[in-house]
């Protein structure tokens, strides 16, 4: 009574490694873009080199395509796990997918933003 017998539903509830990969490396990439913001931020305020600043918004627009791509990528992933279990997608990742590809949209326009008024266009 008070031990579980292991079922089906209980063994397919465990998501595939490559959903754990895509998550981890959008966490990765997220932590990437946050750290590269921060230091062009604290550069911005304690007169970073402009040699600095530009590889540091070179490394926030490389992060933001790369969060870009791998969370367009997850977000297909964990559809298509959610129509091959047959259970409605969960809404969790769907949106954490969605506000990282509008994060990384975000950081991708300010980056490139930024790069074209510091080369004087």
């Amino acid at each position: 009574m008070g031990i579980r017998d292991k079922d089906s539903s209980a063994a397919s509830a465990h998501k595939p490694l490559p959903l754990i990969l895509l998550k981890r490396a959008a966490i990765l990439f997220f932590m990437g873009l946050v750290l590269s913001l921060f230091f062009w931020i604290v550069g911005n305020y304690s007169y970073f080199l402009d040699e600095t600043q530009a590889m540091l918004l070179g490394v926030l627009r490389v992060s933001s395509l790369l969060l870009i791509s791998d969370s367009c990528l997850g977000e297909l992933a964990s559809l298509a796990h959610a129509l091959k279990s047959r259970r409605p997608p969960s809404a969790g990742a769907l949106l954490g997918y969605a506000s990282a590809i509008l994060l990384g949209a975000f950081g991708l326009l300010f980056s490139n933003g930024l790069i074209l008024l510091s080369r004087g266009l």
